[in-house]
C-alpha cells in the first residue's frame, strides 16, 4: 500500500476484531451495529467524531445524523467538502458522494446507550484501533477532532491544551490535528445558536486556510 491510499482489506480485518474484541461486548446490544469509517480512497484529511447516533447507527453510516449534517454544512462552506447535498435525494438526504478530501469516522464504532458520552475504559481500548485506521487510510496529513472525545482517544492533546481551530502539528512533523468543536454544540445553541454556528464556521475556516498554506493543497 502507498501512503495516501486506502488500504480495504486491512480495514476489512480492522472492523471484524473489532466486533469480535470482547471489551465492546456491552456496546453490542440488540439493535446496535458497528458503524465503519467512509470516505475518499486517497484522502488528505481525517475527520473524527465521538460515536454514532441513532441515525448513524441504522445507517452504519457517520455523520449523517443531525450534527453530522451541520458538520458538513460547515466544511462545505470552509472549503472542505466532506458531502454534497442534493434536492433529487428522498427526504434531503445527502448524496452519496464523498469529496477526495475526507475520510470519516468515529473515536467508538458503537453507539453507546442512551447517547452517553463514552467513558475512558472504552476511549483508551479505542486507541489503538483508531491509530490503525489513521494508518490503514493512507495517514492523511490533517486529523480533525471533532470534540474532546476524539481528541482524548487519539491522546493528541489535553482538550484544555487546545485552542479551538487552531493547528498543532504531531511528533511525525509530517501530521497536523486540529481540535473543533462538536457540532451538536451548536445544535444546543439556543438563542445564540447563529453566534455558535458562525464561530464553527470560523475555526473550520481557519484550519482550512493553514492547511492550504502548509500544504499547499486546494480544495
Amino acid at each position: 500500500m502507498e501512503m495516501g491510499e486506502v488500504d480495504e482489506a486491512g480495514l476489512i480485518d480492522l472492523w471484524e476484531e473489532i466486533e469480535q474484541d470482547p471489551a465492546f461486548a456491552h456496546l453490542r446490544t440488540p439493535g446496535i451495529s458497528l458503524v465503519p469509517g467512509i470516505g475518499s480512497y486517497r484522502p488528505l484529511a481525517m475527520v473524527v467524531g465521538e460515536a454514532p447516533g441513532a441515525t448513524e447507527n441504522s445507517r452504519r453510516e457517520p455523520f449523517c445524523g443531525a450534527s453530522g449534517l451541520v458538520l458538513h454544512q460547515l466544511m462545505a462552506l470552509a472549503g472542505l467538502y466532506a458531502r454534497r447535498v442534493s434536492s433529487l435525494h428522498k427526504g434531503d438526504e445527502p448524496a452519496p458522494y464523498y469529496d477526495p478530501n475526507v475520510w470519516l469516522t468515529n473515536a467508538i464504532k458503537y453507539r453507546p446507550a442512551g447517547n452517553r458520552t463514552p467513558n475512558v475504559r472504552e476511549t483508551l481500548t479505542a486507541q489503538p484501533y483508531l491509530r490503525r485506521e489513521w494508518y490503514l487510510v493512507g495517514r492523511p496529513r490533517l486529523i480533525v477532532c471533532v470534540g474532546s472525545t476524539a481528541a482524548n482517544t487519539l491522546n493528541v492533546h489535553t482538550p484544555s491544551a487546545m485552542v479551538k481551530g487552531e493547528l498543532y502539528r504531531l511528533r511525525d512533523n509530517r501530521t497536523w490535528v486540529s481540535y473543533q468543536y462538536h457540532p451538536a454544540f451548536g445544535l444546543r445553541g439556543g438563542e445564540n445558536r447563529q453566534e455558535v454556528l458562525e464561530r464553527q464556521w470560523e475555526h473550520m475556516g481557519a484550519m482550512i486556510r493553514e492547511m492550504r498554506k502548509e500544504l499547499r493543497w486546494d480544495t
